[in-house]
């Protein structure tokens, strides 16, 4: 259980903002010059690094605590794990305490140490990336997993969770199982597709349908040397995904440099995607990448039939400039500002 070891337990007191009606912040209304009310309710196994906190229907607030309370002796005693539940509050009635769903799927898989929580509005689904364990001669084996459930509300009006739903992580091979995987997924036409990645590929995958399509980035000759993808997002409005992975290179001078490769594709309801622009190490000035995990913000504009389409993207690089890449025009190989003309303004 390295995900275990690896990362501390803490605690965390987490604040729920009690939000006062519209009416209440107006100019003239009595509840205006109150103060809002803030409540406190503590929760262990929160995890600084992870984002793990959702709100649901504008009221309800999800959390998954990556952490046990207590790590196990015994590297193989899984069943004293407690970080596999996630938990709802009620932000407007806090003190009614909280409601928890343990993320075993009714065939007996559970979820542990989850990384990332994401909740879809469109469809009312949560989705979580984490770890699985199957038992093996002399301990256990990590699986990397993504789950997703429903989360529905009752005739009164309350939350229920509908049954967890596991997909094991494709690894390199058919049939093959990962035990890690980059934390990034993604979901792009208002939620009917899910985007992830195993570090070497990058897939597509629906629901109703499993996996549909797979394009391999980065070979397993460098992903064993230390290359991998570090940073996967599709933008909901173009549903383009940005997706690079980063390396390392040996230098003229015998010491090792960083390098990354940058790609945008055009994804299509059916799980396709098109590749639309790439920039190599090469079109990057010398010295010059991506932090791994850095944020890169994609604007688009409408074509002929109101559609938002990719127009260009915003990206900082790890000198300090700030680039932009034009996602416009046949040409596969990425040209922006940035990536030529190095005049522009630091950050």
């Amino acid at each position: 259980m390295n995900r275990g070891k690896t990362r501390r337990a803490t605690r965390l007191s987490m604040m729920l903002i009690v939000f006062m009606l519209l009416g209440g912040l107006l100019a003239g209304s009595p509840q205006a010059g109150q103060p809002w009310k803030i409540s406190s309710i503590e929760m262990a196994g929160a995890d600084a690094t992870n984002n793990n906190t959702v709100f649901v229907y504008d009221r309800y607030l999800l959390f998954a605590p990556y952490a046990p309370s207590k790590m196990p002796s015994d590297a193989a005693a899984v069943s004293q794990l407690d970080n596999h539940f996630i938990y709802l509050v009620d932000s407007k009635k806090p003190s009614d305490g909280t409601q928890l769903q343990s993320l075993e799927t009714p065939g007996g898989k559970v979820l542990f140490y989850p990384t990332k929580l994401i909740y879809d509005e469109n469809t009312h689904t949560a989705y979580l990336r984490g770890t699985r364990y199957e038992p093996i001669e002399g301990g256990v084996q990590e699986v990397a997993v993504l789950a997703y459930f429903r989360v529905n509300l009752d005739d009164n009006g309350k939350p229920t969770f509908g049954n967890i739903v596991m997909i094991d992580i494709a690894g390199f091979s058919d049939g093959e199982k990962i035990a890690d995987a980059p934390d990034d997924f993604s979901l792009a036409f208002n939620g009917n597709l899910l985007v992830f990645t195993n570090g070497l590929s990058i897939f597509t995958y629906k629901l109703d349908l499993g996996y549909l399509y797979q394009v391999n980035l980065v070979t397993p000759e460098a992903y064993n040397a230390g290359s991998h993808i570090t940073y996967l997002e599709v933008d909901k409005a173009t549903n383009n995904l940005t997706v690079y992975w980063n390396g390392q290179t040996k230098g003229e001078d015998g010491n090792a440099k960083n390098f990354t490769e940058l790609s945008f594709y055009n994804l299509d309801n059916g799980g396709t995607m098109q590749l639309n622009k790439r920039a190599h190490l090469e079109q990057f000035p010398e010295g010059v990448y991506l932090t791994a995990g850095s944020n890169i913000q994609v604007f688009g504009s409408p074509d002929s039939n109101g559609e938002s389409k990719p127009s260009f993207a915003l990206l900082v690089t790890s000198d300090g400039n700030l680039s932009a890449i034009d996602l416009t025009g046949p040409e596969v190989a990425a040209s922006g500002p940035a990536l030529q003309d190095r005049t522009r303004g630091r950050c």
